[in-house]
């Protein structure tokens, strides 16, 4: 324990007897006053406390003493030390007297109970009061002590007692720095993020905001991101201003410290589990990715473009995105780099003809991925355009049998996986047959066109025997375009297809002026026309421009071929043909 200060008066002789007897004093403060012994015989105030008995600890003693001074009960578990003052001086009955005074901050509880005092305590009139430090040091410092003023050992006593008043008073009026202002920190941070936006802006919904809008969109997303720590300032915020409103002065304030104390570590911990839960997931995808690949029967690498070479989810033989299968338990995982090291893993029902229909009907094909034996082929389904990047079912037909997972819903919001097949050299929903077929099916119309070079089928579809041209007015899966493709047999099967754009009619006099006529195609509403283009001359067999009139707009694509080798529509022999006919 600190010494506050000695007190030696040398009047003494050093070498004769010595009687040395500690005393323990209590320090007790309630809204800003102290709990003081007043004799008001003599006007003095003094701390309560005495000497300690042989054996008694200090908290005993403490305990003890001021219960029979002042009938306060003292709460053990609360006391705490502040310092010592040693007092030499000539004693009464032997030739020195030593005490260390014992000074401990504690708390009571809120019932007095009656005082227990000495004869020689009785006779000052000891009687408890709580009064402020300056008005005790001054009744101690100016005040008259009767009959007690000059003697020796009360004059101590005063110096002793007054003394540690003047150093509570001097340390109690410090401007000490509060933990709790700590607890403000994160919210000055969130406000000064929130200035820095409004004047520097901050990106949000594709676009940036400043200003007002600035502010409150950073002020949300630091609030968003800082919830966990603000949570826990706001819970030793509300306690604080809980205790000093008086809700919980029942309680001590080692156990509401500790009861705070105890809520902030269960914060704390959220916290931390709220910054590390992204990596624990992490671990917990590498263990399920390291068992599933040392017990699966193949390995299928595709996406090699999203090439890592230190591995993904930390495993070295893992450097792109890859398709584990096995035939055992029918399960299939994927275990690849899409914006982070991703591992998802599908458990593959039995299912009868009539499913594998279903789903061909109800889905269109993304990926057929051939597989050695005993497995034939994995094919992966996307709901149409808008989902063509998601995967929306899984069918492995094996040698004993057809195993399906469908409805792959991320997080069951039915939005679709993203399993990064769609550079793969499995995907094939840019090929021309698979974009054929889908054309077919969603557009307005389809045309027939040079009907001299017809054919049994063009990539096998039914009742396409000979050149066709399909138009799409407008989509409702996502999105609004206008599409033109044409479906045809330029020696082998072939689809190109076009997306227009909005024109005006400056872009339209300006493929006029740069292009001639080759097709001109009427067309049912709501279409008007459809206007094919040729540069003419050498090329004139091939095709320059497209531009689909309709009722609400013209749309157009130009400049479709670079070399005689691009985009040879072949409209020649087509009833649309005009170019050597004057239009």
């Amino acid at each position: 324990m600190r010494t506050l200060f000695v007190i030696d008066k040398k009047d003494y002789n050093e070498n004769g007897t010595a009687f040395v007897r500690p005393s323990v004093r209590g320090i007790i403060q309630k809204d800003g006053k102290y709990a003081l012994i007043h004799s008001l015989k003599y006007d003095y105030y003094k701390f309560p406390g005495g000497g300690a008995e042989k054996g008694e600890d200090h908290t005993a003693t403490l305990c003890r003493e001021v219960l029979e001074e002042s009938g306060l009960v003292v709460i053990p578990s609360s006391v705490r030390e502040y310092g010592l003052v040693h007092r030499v001086q000539k004693g009464i009955d032997s030739d020195m007297f030593i005490q260390d005074n014992y000074y401990y901050f504690c708390d009571v509880e809120e019932e007095i109970q009656p005082q227990r005092l000495e004869q020689n305590e009785a006779e000052e009139q000891f009687v408890l009061e709580f009064v402020t430090l300056k008005d005790a040091i001054e009744a101690n410092e100016r005040h008259d002590h009767g009959e007690k003023a000059g003697n020796e050992r009360f004059e101590c006593i005063i110096q002793r007692e007054t003394g540690v008043m003047h150093m509570l008073e001097k340390e109690g009026g410090k401007k000490r720095f509060s933990p709790l202002l700590l607890t403000f920190i994160p919210y000055a941070v969130v406000l000064l993020f929130g200035l820095f936006c409004a004047v520097h802006g901050i990106d949000f919904l594709w676009s940036r905001s400043y200003g007002f809008d600035g502010f409150f969109v950073g002020v949300m997303f630091l609030s968003i991101y800082l919830s966990p720590l603000l949570a826990v300032c706001l819970i030793i915020q509300l306690a604080c201003l809980a205790r000093k409103i008086g809700l919980f002065k029942k309680i001590q304030k080692k156990k509401f410290g500790i009861a705070v104390g105890v809520i902030c570590a269960v914060a704390v911990a959220a916290m931390a589990l709220y910054f590390l839960a992204p990596e624990i997931e992490t671990m917990a995808e590498k263990h399920r990715a390291k068992s599933m690949l040392k017990k699966c029967d193949e390995v299928i690498s595709y996406n090699e473009s999203y090439q890592r070479v230190d591995g993904i989810l930390g495993i070295e033989e893992i450097t792109n995105d890859s398709i584990l299968i096995d035939y055992d338990k029918k399960k299939v995982a994927f275990l690849m780099h899409n914006d982070h090291d991703e591992y998802i893993e599908y458990e593959l029902e039995k299912c009868e003809n009539n499913t594998i229909t279903r789903i061909a009907q109800q889905y269109d094909v993304q990926a057929v991925v051939p597989l050695d034996s005993p497995g034939i082929t994995l094919t992966a389904y996307t709901r149409e355009a808008g989902y063509r990047h998601m995967t929306a079912a899984l069918v492995l037909e094996t040698h004993d049998g057809v195993y399906y997972k469908e409805k792959l819903e991320k997080d069951g919001d039915g939005a679709y996986e993203f399993l990064g097949l769609r550079d793969s050299d499995f995907c094939v929903y840019d090929d021309a047959e698979y974009k054929a077929q889908r054309m077919l099916k969603y557009c307005d119309a389809n045309i027939p066109y040079n009907k001299d070079e017809q054919v049994d089928t063009i990539f096998g579809i039914t009742g396409i025997t000979n050149d066709t041209i399909l138009i799409d007015y407008s989509t409702d899966y996502g999105y609004s375009t206008r599409k033109v493709g044409f479906l045809m047999n330029n020696g082998e099967d072939e689809y190109i297809e076009y997306d227009l754009s909005q024109c005006s009619e400056t872009t339209l006099n300006g493929i006029n002026q740069q292009f001639e006529v080759q097709a001109v195609v009427p067309l049912d509403s709501p279409g008007v026309n459809l206007t094919t283009y040729t540069s003419g001359g050498e090329n004139s067999d091939l095709t320059a421009a497209v531009v689909l009139s309709t009722e609400d707009g013209i749309f157009c694509a130009t400049k479709i071929y670079v070399n005689d080798k691009d985009k040879n529509l072949d409209l020649r022999g087509s009833e649309y043909y005009v170019y050597n006919e004057g239009y």
